[in-house]
């Protein structure tokens, strides 16, 4: 078996085992996909580097690997034995050689978001001082026992409302995603 992903961010595990031809197992369609930052590298290996500092960025790269793996893991890897967490919490080597020559755990949380969304579980009011940036690092963060912003604020329509404007932008009075809310089951 292996994986392929197509320049739309369509990514398939496909069967080459079989005798007559190759049969696709599973599928997953990659959010935030952007072809442009992957064209020359392997999506997989070899990704584009990114900052250490690059929080948004790293933590769109970690739903889309919780993504992948959830709804491929079950082909992929059904002969053994791994968990959701070995794809999103990692080293990040490349980071840590290239700009502090020390290792660098890759979490698909931080603690300022861990923290602000259990602020706003005790004050659902403090949503509104957070800016946009704020709001969106929030919103892709998967914390420990894949838990996201949803899982914990669910029960304040006002805030969640809040956290799903956040992902939508508005151009010519016309509405479009501006970047994925992760669906994350636990």
């Amino acid at each position: 078996m292996f994986k392929v992903i197509n320049k739309e961010g369509l990514e398939k595990i496909v069967d080459i085992n079989t005798h007559i031809d190759f049969r696709q197992e599973n599928f997953n369609q990659t959010q935030d996909f952007i072809h442009e930052d992957e064209r020359n590298r392997n999506f997989y290996y070899n990704r584009k580097h990114l900052p250490i500092f690059s929080v948004t960025d790293r933590l769109i790269r970690k739903n889309q690997a919780y993504k992948s793996a959830f709804y491929m893991m079950e082909s992929e890897f059904r002969h053994q034995d791994k968990s959701i967490y070995e794809f999103i919490f990692n080293i990040d080597y490349e980071a840590s050689y290239m700009e502090t020559k020390k290792f660098f755990t890759d979490l698909s949380f931080s603690y300022v978001s861990w923290r602000t969304i259990e602020q706003i579980a005790e004050n659902p009011k403090i949503i509104y001082d957070l800016n946009k940036d704020a709001i969106k690092n929030i919103n892709l963060t998967i914390l420990p026992k894949c838990q996201t912003a949803m899982h914990k604020l669910f029960n304040y329509s006002e805030v969640v409302e809040k956290l799903f404007e956040n992902a939508v932008k508005v151009v010519d009075n016309e509405k479009d995603l501006e970047y994925s809310i992760p669906y994350v089951v636990s």
